[in-house]
């Protein structure tokens, strides 16, 4: 089964689309920001600042942005209430948003006991329909590496299936493999799970359009673990220059 197929494309339900006309902005230039974290939704800080901080650049500079947060809690289905974001959606109301196929379907139903790779095909179905109701539009999307919820999205972008005319960004905050060492945490109850967590934020890393890492201690400690991520770019600041 071909995932371009007509049979198998994917698109936005009529109220979303109709969200979407009613747009008081250009949407020349969209930023789609998937997050577990954001300051002002959860009561956090460090990477939720950092999303903050990023949507209020990107919003600033004329970009449309979308927040899509990573989560089973929050129930958003595109309207915002912060300022800085223009639609806010959950991956915890995709079916809601999306006209999914049964093949898609299928693959969601088969993945509800594999959380973290239920969120990564969900974010690969929100940005096929993202590219698909703005083909002409330019598309920036910005994952945090941990969890690998980039993965599947760089996969769908590596085979086509998300087009060209989206770049897919993926920011070093605090993988599962230094979160254990930093805490001295070397058993590792569900090991198989762990790696394959692991092998994912590598791949994400490895595998950007764009890497950014805002620690070079960090990055000198993945390097040891022998991810190579030689074309990443350092922005201490936390705030990447798109």
């Amino acid at each position: 089964m071909n995932p371009l197929d007509q049979n198998y494309s994917i698109s936005f339900q009529s109220s979303v689309k109709e969200l979407f006309s009613s747009s008081a902005i250009p949407l020349e230039k969209i930023a789609v920001l998937p997050t577990t974290e954001y300051e002002g939704i959860f009561r956090n800080g460090g990477v939720g600042t950092y999303y903050k901080n990023l949507a209020k650049r990107l919003h600033s500079q004329g970009w449309c942005v979308i927040l899509l947060s990573c989560d089973f809690e929050s129930e958003y289905q595109g309207k915002s209430h912060l300022p800085e974001l223009n639609y806010i959606f959950t991956t915890n109301q995709i079916k809601n948003v999306l006209n999914l196929s049964s093949y898609h379907l299928q693959i969601l139903q088969s993945l509800e006991s594999q959380w973290v790779d239920y969120i990564g095909y969900s974010c690969l179905f929100f940005l096929s329909s993202i590219v698909s109701q703005f083909p002409k539009s330019k598309i920036y999307v910005e994952f945090h590496e941990m969890l690998g919820f980039a993965y599947h999205s760089l996969q769908g972008k590596q085979t086509n299936i998300l087009g060209d005319n989206i770049t897919i960004g993926v920011t070093m905050h605090s993988g599962h493999e230094w979160i254990y060492e930093a805490n001295d945490k070397y058993h590792v109850e569900y090991p198989e799970w762990f790696w394959q967590i692991a092998h994912y934020e590598q791949y994400c890393c490895e595998n950007a359009s764009l890497t950014f890492f805002p620690s070079c201690y960090l990055t000198t400690r993945v390097k040891s673990y022998g991810w190579n991520i030689e074309t990443g770019k350092n922005h201490p600041n936390y705030i990447p220059i798109i």
